[in-house]
Order: structure tokens, then C-alpha cells, then sequence
């Protein structure tokens, strides 16, 4: 997706400083550079504790701006991360990665990335915010190249790529897997297959006799009884 329209974004930074009366002064520095990308003006604001405000008639210019402002604060962070989601860090660190990268091609974060992002683009104002934001990373990074990048870059002697859809869809992915993804069901698996369903539910038993409920099921007082697997019944009958 295009955006050929050219406007500015103000961004207005509010510096706070000591006064004479022990108090203090609020001063607003105002820079504003004009943008590849946007559909009308963005403000920006940050304030005192240095974080932005972003004001936009549209939300695709809000998006551009977001992705701006990230870039701007966190280029390298986002790069390493969408590298780590794509397994390609090894690319930048050697082959201490390579055990990492294996891992996340193998089970597919990359893949799923690029199929999320064809997906997205039967959802046209979907599409059109990833498609901002990206605009938004991308116009930071040619701002910066390449005497502005952050130091990382320097030290680890590379520049990074054009963001794309995908890059912000496979970091989406990679944090999932971090909040709920394992393997625990294919070594369960495997064990019962080697050891038996009694003998595995007796080994790693998944009620916690020690949980205590935030709503208590009995009376106070009353000796907690927790059914054991094999006692569960279908919640129909």
C-alpha cells in the first residue's frame, strides 16, 4: 500500500526547568518535519515525563505517527525482536543464535507471520494501520541513516531493513508463544505413549493439591477435597 501524500508532524517537546521561586517552568521546544506517508498534520506532544501524545484526524496518520515515535525511541530493540520472532538473529550474533533460530523456523512464527499478514488484507482498515505504522518505522529509519542510528548498530557493524507488515505481526506471534506456548503436550504425550496414563497421571498430576481459590468451594473450616482426574465427570451430567 501507497501513501504518497506529503504533511508534517509538529512535535512538540515540553522541557521542565528549575525557576528562581524553587518551583518550576515549563518550556515547549516545537519541531516540525515534513513526512512521505500522511494523509493530513500530526501533533505529537511529549510531555514533562517524556512520554508522546499523538494527535491525528485519521487513524492510519495516528498509526504512521506511532511507528515513528517507536522507531525513534526503540529502533534497535524492534529490530532484535523482530529478528529473534523470525529466527534470524544469528544473522547479527553468530552461531550462538543457531539453536534459537532452528527452534523458531521449525515450529513456524515466520510462516504464520506472512499468513497473518496475507489475511489482513481482507480487512481493509486493518491492513491499511499495519501497512501506517510500517510507513511510520520506515520514515524514522531514512531519517536516521546512517549517522543516527542507535549505537547498537555501530558496534554490531549492520543497518537495519525496511520494516515491514509482517515484522510487527511476527513480533505479535513470538510474544503469544512467550505467554502460552510450550511443548508440554507433545512430551506428555510421548510419555504416556512409553509409560501409560496411570503411571504418568501418578508422576506429574495436574491438580495442585495446594491451590487455594480465590472463591473458597466449601465452608469454612471444611477439608478440601479435589477430585482426581479420574473422577471427573462431563459438566453435562
Amino acid at each position: 500500500m501507497m501513501r504518497n501524500l506529503c504533511c508534517s508532524i509538529v512535535i512538540a517537546i515540553i522541557l521542565v526547568t528549575a525557576s528562581s521561586h524553587a518551583a518550576t517552568a515549563e518550556e515547549t521546544i516545537r519541531q516540525q518535519r515534513t513526512l512521505a506517508g500522511l494523509q493530513d498534520d500530526v501533533e505529537i506532544v511529549i510531555d514533562r515525563y517524556g512520554f508522546p501524545h499523538i494527535y491525528a484526524k485519521n487513524e492510519a496518520d495516528a498509526m504512521f505517527a506511532l511507528g515513528y515515535m517507536h522507531a525513534g525511541d526503540r529502533l534497535w530493540q524492534m529490530d532484535y525482536l523482530r529478528r529473534a520472532a523470525q529466527g534470524r538473529l544469528s544473522e547479527i550474533t553468530g552461531p550462538d543464535a543457531l539453536q534459537h533460530d532452528t527452534f523458531v523456523r521449525t515450529i513456524g512464527l515466520n510462516r504464520l507471520a506472512s499468513a497473518a499478514a496475507e489475511r489482513a488484507k481482507n480487512h481493509h482498515g486493518l491492513y491499511e494501520n499495519l501497512c501506517a505504522y510500517a510507513w511510520g518505522v520506515n520514515s524514522c529509519i531514512a531519517a536516521k541513516m546512517p549517522d543516527q542510528l542507535p549505537v547498537e548498530f555501530n558496534a554490531m557493524g549492520y543497518q537495519p531493513e525496511a520494516w515491514k507488515v509482517e515484522d510487527s505481526l511476527a513480533i505479535g506471534k513470538a510474544m503469544a508463544w512467550e505467554l502460552s506456548g510450550s511443548l508440554d503436550d507433545l512430551y506428555l504425550g510421548t510419555l504416556v505413549e512409553r509409560l501409560g496414563w496411570e503411571t504418568v497421571d501418578e508422576l506429574f498430576p495436574i491438580d495442585r493439591y495446594g491451590e487455594i481459590p480465590i472463591i473458597p468451594t466449601e465452608e469454612p473450616g471444611q477439608k478440601r477435597r479435589i477430585r482426581s482426574r479420574h473422577e471427573r465427570t462431563c459438566p453435562t451430567e
